[in-house]
């Protein structure tokens, strides 16, 4: 039989309806990776930059051999050791918060009943921002998200307003799976920064993608298509032209598109925090006025697309204690994909170099690889793109290898004002609050050959 609610009864409307305790959230909260960028931490929050040298080589021509017993000999010509300064702009990342005035005011009369809807605004918005950072501190600093495949788009059923979008993963690419955020909005644009189409039923195409599913095993994205108005588009019915293959998503209001096919400098491409993947590159790219190669890029190993084993980590720091010396620095944690990290501790069996580790107070297990004096601890991050592992060295007494000059996130408001204020819609104000955050800062790093980069090799 049909089942008929308690509501079809006279007066049935009126019994109370019952509620579940809190607000269950269905999107991760993680941002683990935020404590890289606090451990790099140097305050530099009243700087517009930030400068630093390198000294590129020593002096071994300055050294030479004689014979004893010849008169008059020349000693060696003298050469300066060369030096060079570096320029690190100082970035800003804003944030915005929105909550309904009736529900403010509600709030404060009874918190008993109000807050927590209100406390779930404001939490989401602090947890986004270090997520945002936590992203941005693997990333290459021109706002990719991801992109795409050679089988760029399929129809979805039933939701007839959704695209499944298969993204390259390879290693020269841009972005992955992982950067993707549940509900985010995105633009898509060709590698060369233009509008590309998708030739659909509908009048015009969607404005925006939304995000509402993301699958890492097979590398896809669902998304929705969003009018100009951040409003469902109808129905997409037909794709007889695909987009470009290598376009690429970026955040909704990213306000430069950068052309990916000429980037003359990653520091200024855009306003996004140059991350790891640049500040660590040995492919000839400039970043804050270095180029990234030779010895001032990363300590690179290409695995030639073979499984990732613990021979290419080994023969990473064999390399880079040879570059940059054993005893300057300690390298103390790896960091990798779920997927990666789990073929390695599936890889135990086989080599006995790679251990578990177990504080006795704690009771917590970790697993590493124990390389001469060194312990390096695997850890995991859903941002890091699936064809590279990272150890990041910490060096043993003075400056950091790493550092993240700038400020936390403070409320955007005249001296003595409101965190909070009435929302323009329309040039009227509305019933809704909204309050403006900001921060800024830069990444450097002081030796990129003292960072080991693993890439091109499959889990």
């Amino acid at each position: 039989m049909a089942f008929d609610n308690i509501t079809q009864l006279t007066l049935g409307n009126v019994i109370q309806i019952a509620f579940t305790n809190g607000v269950h959230n269905q999107m991760s909260l993680s941002y683990k990776d935020q404590e890289m960028v606090k451990r790099a931490l140097v305050d530099s929050s009243g700087a517009r930059e930030i400068r630093f040298y390198f000294q590129n080589g020593l002096l071994p021509s300055n050294v030479q051999w004689r014979n004893p017993g010849q008169s008059n000999r020349a000693f060696p010509r003298a050469f300066q050791p060369a030096t060079a300064e570096y320029t690190a702009k100082l970035k800003e990342v804003n944030a915005s918060v929105e909550l309904e005035y009736n529900l403010y005011e509600r709030a404060k009369a009874t918190p008993e009943k109000y807050a927590q809807p209100l406390e779930m605004i404001v939490n989401s918005a602090v947890t986004s921002t270090k997520r945002e950072i936590a992203r941005a501190f693997w990333k290459d600093g021109t706002g990719v998200i991801g992109q795409i495949g050679a089988a760029a788009a399929a129809l979805t059923s039933p939701v007839s307003n959704q695209l499944l979008f298969t993204l390259n993963q390879g290693d020269a690419s841009r972005g992955h799976v992982g950067d993707f955020e549940h509900q985010e909005i995105y633009i898509l644009r060709t590698a060369a920064g233009a509008a590309t189409a998708l030739d659909t039923s509908l009048a015009t195409e969607p404005a925006y993608w939304k995000v509402m599913n993301k699958n890492r095993l097979a590398g896809t994205v669902l998304l929705q298509g969003l009018d100009s108005s951040f409003n469902p588009v109808a129905n997409i019915t037909s794709i007889s032209v695909q987009p470009e293959s290598g376009s690429v998503f970026y955040k909704y209001d990213q306000p430069t598109i950068p052309d990916l096919t000429s980037i003359s400098n990653y520091s200024d491409a855009t306003e996004m925090l140059v991350g790891l993947e640049s500040l660590a590159a040995n492919d000839g790219r400039l970043v804050h006025g270095i180029t990234m190669s030779g010895i001032t890029g990363a300590t690179e190993i290409d695995c030639g697309a073979n499984p990732i084993d613990l021979s290419y980590v080994n023969s990473g720091m064999d390399q880079v204690k040879i570059e940059v010396g054993p005893d300057q620095y300690s390298w103390k944690v790896m960091c990798c994909a779920p997927e990666v990290q789990s073929a390695l501790i599936e890889s135990r069996e086989d080599d006995r170099r790679f251990t578990s580790k177990e504080d006795a107070r704690s009771g917590s297990k970790v697993f590493g690889f124990q390389h001469r004096r060194d312990f390096i601890e695997l850890s995991d991050s859903e941002y890091v793109h699936p064809k590279r592992l990272w150890i990041l060295p910490e060096q043993r007494s003075g400056d950091k290898v790493l550092e993240y000059h700038g400020s936390d996130f403070k409320a955007v408001k005249a001296p003595g004002g409101d965190d909070f204020r009435l929302k323009v819609d329309g040039g009227a104000y509305v019933n809704t609050m909204v309050s403006f955050m900001q921060a800024w800062g830069v990444l450097i790093c002081h030796r990129p050959k003292a960072i080991v980069k693993l890439r091109n090799f499959t889990a």
